[in-house]
């Protein structure tokens, strides 16, 4: 059996592709495994030893016959509470078994030569180029009225109620962070064998429908899995125009010019 990782950053559709692939027969993905918030992480660190070390615990979860059917059973009680149906899956029926996990999750876990010393796990690398759209979309799922990188917010413009207020050090700032964690991102993936990478940028997925049929299709290629069509109920929940989502886009605009993040402003 094939072994998955979506290896990717934080608001960058990767829950699109884990439920893209726990809806196909042949194939399940478990999702985020190294957060402190997951069940089985939370389960790791109470009885973890030197002997149970983070990449044994991630060997556990790609090979446990045990830890299948445990989460199989948890999945189908989730989705009963939430009136969701059930689908449950014979693991003698699968052709590939994964995860979905962040790359800053590995340096947390000091386990950054992970995916290099498994060779037989293939890597979906799924990346979002425009730092400045990511951060924005990490905010408004944040959302309390207030952004983050903004300590007041005092609009008296009832139509700027959706939008988020951006204040400038705190934006380049976060802007710098985002930008070296895609470098070291990327650069993770580099230092890797390329035949068992599938490179997926998140502007490219969700260009439009064709481009998401797509790249199903790539994924399901990769795996090993065969074509089929899924529908999916995925939607973009930002607009694609910054003045849109921005109050105070114009600073924004000019704060960014002659900088190397001004690219981002108009993609």
């Amino acid at each position: 059996m094939k072994k998955h990782i979506i290896f990717t950053m934080g608001r960058s559709g990767s829950n699109y592709l884990s439920n893209l692939l726990n809806a196909h027969p042949e194939a399940t993905n478990y999702g985020e495994v190294l957060g402190e918030w997951t069940l089985p992480f939370k389960i790791f660190s109470r009885i973890k030893t030197r002997k149970r070390s983070t990449e044994r615990y991630l060997d556990f979860i790609f090979t446990s016959a045990s830890f299948f059917y445990l989460s199989q059973i948890y999945s189908a009680y989730s989705h009963l509470r939430k009136g969701k149906p059930i689908n449950l899956k014979r693991r003698g029926a699968l052709k590939t078994i994964g995860v979905k996990e962040f790359s800053v999750n590995f340096r947390r876990r000091n386990i950054c030569n992970y995916l290099s010393s498994r060779d037989d796990i293939l890597i979906i690398n799924l990346y979002r180029e425009n730092v400045l759209k990511r951060l924005i979309s990490l905010e408004k799922m944040q959302e309390s009225g207030v952004a983050v990188f903004s300590s007041t917010l005092e609009s008296a413009n009832p139509h700027n109620k959706d939008k988020i207020v951006l204040e400038i050090p705190q934006l380049l700032e976060g802007l710098d962070l985002f930008q070296k964690e895609l470098e070291t991102h990327q650069q993770m993936i580099q230092d890797l064998s390329q035949d068992r990478v599938l490179n997926i940028r998140y502007e490219d997925l969700f260009a439009d429908t064709a481009r998401r049929s797509h790249y199903d299709k790539e994924i399901f290629r990769f795996l090993g899995l065969k074509p089929i069509a899924i529908t999916s109920d995925h939607r973009k929940l930002l607009s694609d125009d910054l003045r849109q989502l921005i109050a105070n886009y114009q600073e924004v605009e000019q704060a960014l010019r002659n900088t190397e993040y001004e690219r981002y402003l108009e993609r």
